[in-house]
């Protein structure tokens, strides 16, 4: 029964070692993409993160605008 356990616990850890090598291949894969950048060189621009924000804090204001000024 010991020798049962011992064989489950190495088969586990085998396999989290190799979970564990197929992650680090992928975190490598992911380094070595080249990012996207612009034609002059910069950085691509945030205007559509910032839009997003500005489209959330929209929907927030006027849910809580709504919700302080219920219709009856």
């Amino acid at each position: 029964m010991e020798n049962e356990k011992r064989k489950m616990r190495q088969e586990a850890a085998a396999a989290f070692m190799a979970s564990l090598e197929d992650f680090e291949s992928m975190l490598t894969q992911t380094e070595e993409k080249p990012t996207s950048v612009s034609p002059k060189g910069k950085p691509p621009s945030k205007k559509k993160e910032e839009d997003i924000f500005e489209e959330a804090l929209a929907d927030i204001d006027a849910f809580i605008e709504k919700r302080s000024h219920p219709e009856s």
